[in-house]
């Protein structure tokens, strides 16, 4: 069972807290937060995920990707890869590590998300693309579907993520 009570941090800790479920693993959340530290006092069977380094929070453009790597080499002068939300983040990122000396990817790895056109710079992205068109067109027919024809669930469908490695992660290939 999953359970998402509205983001709001006291609150969800008082939901798991409160006999609802019978363990709870927290993922891509920040360790400082103290979660897991309550949760486990609390005698909740918890498991957590945390990222392997500091995570800075932008606004999915150029400039929150820019803003966000600033924040992060201020925490950790000795950062070696950033992954980012989205490929316009990862391209602010990389203006953001190149304003501060650091060369990339010899400095420092830049990954994106997304894997779309619309992330144009001069050093080739590694990104994960995911195939959002197919995903968009089969949302598309199951809401027809339903519409048409109320269904009481199906199969969840999954997609598979692919890693495509370009300059911004390594030497390019060859």
């Amino acid at each position: 069972m999953t359970a998402d009570v509205g983001g709001d941090p006291s609150r969800t800790v008082r939901y798991l807290r409160g006999g609802h479920v019978d363990g709870a693993i927290v993922v891509s959340h920040h360790k400082a937060d103290g979660w897991t530290e309550e949760l486990a006092a609390s005698g909740l069977p918890t498991v957590a995920g945390f990222p392997p380094g500091p995570v800075a929070q932008g606004d999915f453009t150029p400039a929150g990707g820019t803003e966000a790597a600033e924040r992060l080499l201020a925490e950790d002068r000795s950062l070696d890869g950033i992954f980012a939300a989205s490929d316009l983040m990862a391209r602010g990122a990389i203006t953001a590590l190149k304003a501060a000396g650091r060369s990339v990817p010899g400095d420092v790895a830049v990954v994106g998300f997304d894997d779309h056109l619309t992330a144009p710079g001069e050093l080739p992205l590694t990104t994960i693309n995911q195939p959002t068109v197919a995903m968009a067109v089969q949302a598309g027919r199951l809401l027809l579907e339903d519409i048409e024809n109320p269904s009481t669930g199906r199969e969840p469908l999954i997609y598979p993520a692919r890693l495509v490695i370009r300059e911004s992660s390594g030497p390019p290939a060859g």
